[in-house]
């Protein structure tokens, strides 16, 4: 196809595709979201000082109609000023959840339950109900994801044991990955299909991270894993590598990248928490290891992706193709350089001593010896 036919047939489509809507950066849309987080606050703590409001209904009922008025600004912005992932209306939208959630705390505990944990999950419930509400409305994604881990929370509120709690927040997160992944597969990878894509990883990330009982041993030297029946601590170990391997067995059948992304960051989880489950020693050089092994088979994968034909196989290839990816890998450079300097800096020399320290009320150093 010829440059100017193609120039022709982007500007008779451009007209088209053009929504109106207004759109910034991801770190200004960032810094507007946590300024807009700051004034909501700041104005809620205002409304409570000026008017005195210290417990009991008044304050469920100020936190229930400060939320109203957070999501209807939030209205407002989007419909006056089209504001489309702008910082400000999504900052307003999370404020209205966190908002509304303190207040079905606050109102479970002047009702009367007057439990910690009954008062935590009506926080919950009201979260997770409302973030759902925000995702149908504004599609933000990680309203959703939060609206899960919500709801994943509730089970750890029962007087139960930790085995039992774990279950059923897995099967919360399985429950979510079962209906997103149905929703996934009608719609594909077309809106809102790619957002579905997205809640299944995160819901399938959810079951891994309730069943691997040693998962804080990725960031901590000292192994310990909850107390638990014996059987349920097994079941827990084949898990951690039941669901990687069949993550990625479906996201690479289905060319699935989130999924895919998941897949790998479990399995590497799996890998780390190994040798607590098993009750093996852990070694210094075990890292060393671990970066050798990825190393070497980002490397093979790499070379025999570039050997197949058109350097891909199956429709992948290792060549970053999008702009975002080069984005990231580029970012991640420049963190890794700046982590890598910070640590090899030189310690602070201490001040040579002065002739004149050691003086007493103004004495100069009069008191000092030479």
């Amino acid at each position: 196809m010829k440059p100017d036919s193609s120039r022709e047939q982007a500007q008779a489509i451009d007209p088209q595709l053009r929504t109106g809507l207004r759109r910034t950066h991801d770190l200004l849309r960032s810094a507007l979201g946590l300024f807009t987080a700051i004034i909501v606050a700041a104005s809620v703590w205002l409304l409570f000082e000026s008017f005195h409001i210290r417990d009991g209904r008044p304050t469920a009922i100020t936190l229930a109609l400060a939320g109203g008025a957070s999501i209807a600004l939030a209205e407002y912005l989007v419909a006056a000023f089209r504001l489309y992932r702008h910082g400000v209306e999504e900052a307003l939208a999370v404020a209205a959840v966190v908002l509304l959630a303190f207040s079905a705390a606050e109102a479970a505990r002047a009702s009367g339950l007057g439990t910690y944990r009954e008062w935590t999950m009506a926080s919950l419930l009201a979260a997770s109900l409302a973030g759902v509400g925000v995702y149908r409305r504004y599609g933000l994604v990680y309203s959703a994801v939060g609206a899960m881990v919500c709801a994943a929370l509730v089970p750890f509120q029962f007087h139960v044991t930790d085995a039992v709690q774990r279950s059923l927040a897995a099967v919360v997160f399985g429950a979510a990955f079962a209906v997103t992944r149905a929703a996934h597969l009608r719609y594909g990878d077309d809106f809102p299909g790619d957002d579905y894509a997205k809640l299944q990883a995160a819901a399938c990330a959810g079951v891994y991270l309730v069943l691997n009982l040693h998962l804080t041993d990725a960031i901590s030297w000292t192994p310990g894993a909850p107390p638990v029946a014996t059987p349920f601590y097994w079941t827990s170990y084949a898990a951690t590598w039941l669901v990687p391997a069949a993550a990625l067995t479906a996201a690479i059948r289905d060319k699935d990248r989130p999924l895919l992304t998941v897949g790998i960051v479990l399995a590497l989880c799996t890998l780390v928490t190994n040798k607590p489950y098993l009750g093996w020693t852990r070694q210094s050089w075990d890292p060393m290891l671990l970066g050798a092994l990825l190393a070497g088979t980002a490397l093979a994968l790499r070379r025999w992706l570039d050997a197949g034909p058109n350097s891909q196989r199956g429709g992948f290839t290792a060549a970053p193709i999008l702009t975002r990816d080069r984005d990231i890998l580029s970012a991640l450079a420049t963190a890794s350089v700046a982590w890598h300097a910070r640590g090899h800096e030189p310690p602070p020399h201490d001040a040579p001593p002065s002739d004149f320290a050691g003086g007493r009320s103004g004495g100069a150093g009069g008191g000092a010896g030479y």
